[in-house]
């Protein structure tokens, strides 16, 4: 009897043991899925400033800094419109043969009219202003604009606000534009507001300006302050009429970025932001500089002259009112909410 009960005892620790050998390890801790890797990108940018210039030395670092952070990727970037100019870049992207363009805002209101809300004349009185733009519900409109046009607005850069006209001669009084050709950049407002003070507009690119100045085609031209600098040898008076803010939209094409991988967008979209910020940060001290090197108070000196407050009045008077109507007709549908978004924003940021 011990016998059977020591057999039978025998058995069940055999049995235990057989199925403790059978028996699923034990979980260890649980593993961390691995993360997702950014899918290699192909991706071709155009814009329409030199390389040296605050906007161009951005758009070639983003897109080394892109290929180095996503292994494998191409990142063509074109400057200078030596691929496409800004609104053959837009059609480009709508045909699905480019991916991005880092627009002058002014140059595609052909194709995104919303933009030239924020070109009225006088709206904004300073650099912290334009600054602050891409941030205000007016910002999120223009990029609401651009999606309905099948674009993607990821992030801006800022052209210097400083906007003026350069001229071998002081222009400052209304008088002083009569007779004259000037070159603009900017079809819809920018000519209207030429033709109101009794000069004759030609739209150009800015790469034509400086020959057409030395052969007599054009005696005058709309520009930036940033733009001015290198060529104030040829047109050395510069008159700033106030703050007109105007962007680096970086667009890209909506169905291209929608192919894109969510991480690879955020990657895309991380590096777009230090691109932007080192553009901006380049640009207001590219134009500090000038200001500090080159602003005269003396009109009749050579050099960067900003109208007083009561100076601009008189033009605020004769382009104001014909300027906006200008606008909405140009905008269409959605115009007067436009421009009262822009007025209730420069409103807003009034005293920052």
């Amino acid at each position: 009897m011990e016998r059977k009960i020591g057999l039978v005892a025998l058995a069940v620790v055999f049995g235990a043991s057989l199925l403790a050998g059978c028996a699923r390890p034990a979980a260890g801790p649980a593993s961390a899925p691995a993360a997702e890797t950014p899918q290699a990108v192909n991706m071709r940018i155009t814009t329409d400033t030199p390389d040296v210039m605050p906007q161009g030395v951005a758009a070639t670092w983003f897109g080394e800094e892109l290929a180095r952070r996503i292994p494998g990727s191409e990142v063509k970037v074109f400057n200078a419109s030596s691929l496409y100019n800004n609104a053959d870049s837009l059609e480009a992207m709508k045909a699905g043969t480019l991916e991005a363009c880092w627009a002058t805002t002014s140059k595609i209101s052909g194709i995104i009219p919303e933009v030239l809300s924020i070109r009225m004349p006088a709206l904004f009185s300073n650099y912290a202003q334009a600054l602050l733009i891409p941030k205000t519900d007016l910002g999120e409109y223009l990029e609401n604009a651009a999606a309905e046009q099948g674009f993607v607005w990821l992030n801006w850069g800022v052209l210097s606000p400083y906007i003026g006209v350069g001229a071998k001669d002081r222009i400052l009084k209304t008088a002083d534009w009569q007779g004259r050709k000037v070159r603009c950049y900017e079809k819809a407002l920018q000519t209207l507001q030429t033709e109101l003070v009794g000069a004759s507009p030609i739209v150009m690119p800015w790469g034509e300006f400086v020959p057409s100045v030395q052969s007599g085609v054009v005696d005058a031209g709309y520009t930036s302050l940033s733009s001015w600098g290198p060529v104030k040898e040829t047109v050395p008076y510069f008159t700033c009429f106030g703050i007109v803010p105007d962007y680096y939209a970086f667009l890209v094409a909506e169905e291209w970025w929608n192919g894109l991988s969510p991480v690879t967008q955020k990657v895309v979209a991380e590096v777009l932001a230090e691109a932007c910020d080192m553009q901006q940060k380049s640009q207001y001290s590219s134009d500090m500089k000038k200001l500090a090197e080159l602003a005269t108070t003396d009109p009749t000196k050579p050099g960067v002259y900003l109208l007083a407050a009561e100076e601009l009045e008189v033009y605020k008077e004769l382009w104001m009112d014909k300027v906006r109507e200008k606008a909405i007709e140009t905008i269409g549908g959605g115009a007067e909410q436009a421009i009262a978004l822009a007025i209730a924003t420069s409103e807003e940021l009034a005293g920052k």
